[in-house]
């Protein structure tokens, strides 16, 4: 907000940009919201519970002033504090945080994947904006093509970890492999200097559908 990257041009319906609150509310409210949120952590028995969740709430505590300035970190830290939500609930069947992650590594693999894939094609749509705010996020250092490019790389990680996971590896590749195939398609019409702003928003728009249908696939 402070950055201008959110303006009455592109995000007229956010209230901080409508003044609807004020910058200090909203502050405020998330100071008092993490508070609780680690007081609440302090009932919870299970120690090595405790530590994930931890270290996801500071992360996100952290993101905006230390992480999210650094290109294609701030896409990793979301893919992962999403992506270690899958371990919280195996840890808490489990019994402990290495037991759980070594149950459920494949599905935090093929979310975490689709996660930043989807983190990086946001970007692409919001390059202009990050570019006049001095952001460096991937698209704004490599382009739309070359950020839509990389955006596969997460995606293929996923394709790998389902099918080690998968009785039926080829089904649940596919809705990632439209993943990719909706991303390239992208990239191709960001490369010919064409008005790509229907493939890119149809590969962020498709994304998290065709990767919750990979991951149930890749489950059963």
């Amino acid at each position: 907000f402070k950055l201008r990257v959110d303006s009455e041009e592109n995000s007229e319906e956010k209230v901080l940009v409508a003044r609807k609150v004020t910058p200090d509310a909203v502050k405020g409210a998330l100071k008092w919201l993490y508070a609780l949120h680690l007081g609440l952590l302090l009932l919870i028995n299970q120690q090595s519970l405790r530590v994930c969740i931890y270290l996801n709430t500071m992360a996100t505590f952290l993101y905006t002033r230390h992480f999210k300035p650094v290109p294609g970190v701030k896409n990793l830290l979301c893919a992962g504090v999403i992506a270690t939500t899958v371990a919280t609930g195996a840890t808490v069947v489990k019994g402990g945080l290495a037991p759980g992650v070594s149950a459920v590594w494949p599905a935090m693999a093929i979310l975490g994947g689709g996660i930043m894939h989807r983190e990086i094609a946001m970007d692409v749509t919001d390059a202009e904006g990050d570019r006049r705010a001095g952001l460096r996020t991937l698209p704004v250092m490599f382009g739309s093509t070359g950020a839509l490019l990389v955006s596969c790389v997460p995606v293929l990680v996923a394709i790998g970890a389902s099918a080690c996971r998968s009785a039926h590896p080829l089904a649940s590749s596919v809705p990632l492999l439209v993943m990719v195939a909706l991303a390239l398609k992208a990239a191709h019409a960001a490369r010919r200097g064409g008005d790509a702003t229907n493939e890119i928003a149809t590969a962020v728009e498709y994304a998290f559908p065709l990767l919750f249908v990979g991951m149930l696939l890749a489950l059963i």
